[in-house]
Parts: C-alpha cells; structure tokens; sequence
C-alpha cells in the first residue's frame, strides 16, 4: 500500500536516517551492531539514492568516532 499511494519514499527515508542515528547511538557505547535494511526500487531515485545512502552512513560513522 505504502508503495502505490506514493508514501514508501517518505517512510523509507526516515526509516534509513532511524536505522542509522540508532545505529550510531549503539555503537558510541561500544556495541559493534549491524543492521540490513529493505530498500524499495521506488525509494532510489526519489530520496534513497546511493548519494544519500553515502552522505548519510558518512555522518553517522564520524559522530561515533
């Protein structure tokens, strides 16, 4: 349903950017996590694009370290 009324690139965007602040919170108090998550070929060129993906992993790794 998400993905005919249009609404799977808002959810996926902030699915991916919950996915990834969490991740990051884990992994500032030592715990060595990893997380895989389902991409809709949608999402790619309207938010989800590798770009993002990149920026967004990149933030997140240097707010850990």
């Amino acid at each position: 349903m998400a993905e005919r009324s249009g609404l799977i690139v808002g959810i996926g965007q902030w699915v991916f950017d919950e996915c990834c602040r969490q991740v990051a919170q884990w992994r500032s108090r030592g715990w060595n996590v990893r997380v895989a998550v389902n991409v809709s070929g949608r999402q790619i060129p309207f938010g989800l694009s590798p770009q993002h993906i990149e920026e967004r992993i990149s933030l997140d790794r240097k707010s850990v370290v």
